[in-house]
């Protein structure tokens, strides 16, 4: 009878630590839980404060303003680019700026350029008068097309 309150104690005692570890082991890793959950909410609260800022740092009107600013950069013009050609050097009198680059001439106030074909559609009447009197009452062309 004495072996057997000893071993009965004895399991008992065992089981009371075990019971002890694991609630400690329970306490330690709500600890680290919670602690990782503080980390994970501060990451989080970074990236969004890094997004916003790299939002703000890529946004066109900054990097206009800085590049006027500091780097003294302005808009290019026509008059302002200048074309090399291969074999030619500076100041040679052959540099020029090819035509297609060149402003277009202004023409006169009021005037449309012509469409090619218009004059043998056979109308006897101007584009602007055409545009003015409507759909209902143009002429058919030659060929019987409208």
């Amino acid at each position: 009878m004495g072996r057997l309150i000893a071993i009965v104690s004895v399991l008992l005692m065992s089981s009371a630590i075990s019971l002890v570890t694991a609630r400690f082991q329970s306490r330690r890793l709500f600890i680290q839980s919670d602690r990782l959950s503080d980390k994970a909410h501060e990451l989080d609260t970074d990236w969004r404060r890094l997004q916003l800022e790299r939002a703000e740092l890529v946004r066109n009107a900054r990097i206009d303003g800085i590049a006027r600013s500091d780097l003294k950069m302005v808009n290019v013009t026509p008059g302002s680019i200048i074309y090399i050609a291969e074999g030619l050097k500076p100041g040679d009198p052959d540099v020029a700026v090819p035509p297609a680059v060149q402003a277009p001439k202004p023409q006169a106030a009021g005037r449309r350029p012509a469409r090619p074909g218009a004059a043998r559609s056979g109308a006897t009447r101007s584009s602007a008068a055409q545009a003015s009197s409507g759909a209902a009452a143009r002429k058919p062309r030659a060929g019987g097309h409208q």
